[in-house]
C-alpha cells in the first residue's frame, strides 16, 4: 500500500511543485527548501516503525502543509488529502471521521485551486478505498493460507503416526510368524 500511495503522492508533488514555481511571477528562493521539508516528513514517517510515533510526524506533517498553504504557497494544500488518508490508514475502525477532516481547507482555498483540491480528494480517497479493500483481501487470503497450513501440518502429523503404525504391525506380525514357525518345529 505504501508504495502505491507514495507514487500518487509523488505525481501530485510534482504538480504542486510545478504549479507553485512556474505559475508564480516571482517563485521565492525558499520554495525548493519548503518541498524538501516536505519530502523529509513524509519519508520519516514511513522510516519510523513505531506506530505512535510515525502518526505524530503525519500529524506535523498535515500541520506543516496547512502552515505553507497559508503562508507559502495555497498550492501545498493539494498534498493535504493524501496525508489525510495516510492518518485513516493507521485507524481502521473510525475511518468516517477523516472524511471530515477533508472539509477543513476548504475555507482556505478559492478559485481555480478549489476545483483541483476536489479532484485530488476524491482521486485519493478513491486510492485510499481501494488500497483497504486490497490490503483487507490479502489480509483474508494469509488467514486462509494460515489455516491451510495448520490443518496440511496436522494431516502429516497424522500420516506419520499412521506409518509409524505400519511400521509396528510389519513387525508385529513378523514376530507372530516368527513365534508360529518356531512352535511348529517344537512341535513337529
Amino acid at each position: 500500500m505504501e508504495l502505491w500511495n507514495m507514487g500518487n503522492k509523488l505525481i501530485v508533488l510534482l504538480f504542486v511543485v510545478s504549479g507553485a514555481y512556474f505559475m508564480n511571477d516571482r517563485p521565492s528562493r525558499w520554495l525548493v527548501f519548503y518541498f524538501l521539508v516536505y519530502i523529509a516528513i513524509n519519508l520519516s514517517a514511513q522510516i519510523i516503525r513505531n506506530r505512535y510515533a510515525a502518526l505524530a510526524v503525519i500529524w506535523i506533517g498535515l500541520a506543516y502543509i496547512l502552515a505553507c498553504s497559508v503562508y507559502i504557497d495555497p498550492y501545498f494544500m493539494l498534498l493535504y488529502p493524501f496525508s489525510i488518508f495516510e492518518l485513516a490508514s493507521y485507524d481502521g475502525h473510525r475511518q468516517n471521521g477523516y472524511y471530515l477532516l477533508l472539509l477543513v481547507p476548504l475555507w482556505l482555498i478559492s478559485g481555480p485551486l478549489l476545483m483541483l483540491y476536489i479532484l485530488v480528494a476524491v482521486l485519493s480517497m478513491m486510492n485510499f478505498l481501494l488500497i483497504s479493500k486490497s490490503r483487507d483481501k490479502a489480509q483474508k487470503q494469509e488467514e486462509q493460507l494460515d489455516k491451510i497450513r495448520h490443518s496440511q501440518d496436522q494431516l502429516r502429523r497424522k500420516l506419520h503416526e499412521n506409518e509409524e503404525f505400519m511400521r509396528v504391525s510389519e513387525y508385529t506380525y513378523k514376530l507372530e510368524e516368527r513365534n508360529r514357525l518356531s512352535q511348529e518345529i517344537h512341535d513337529g
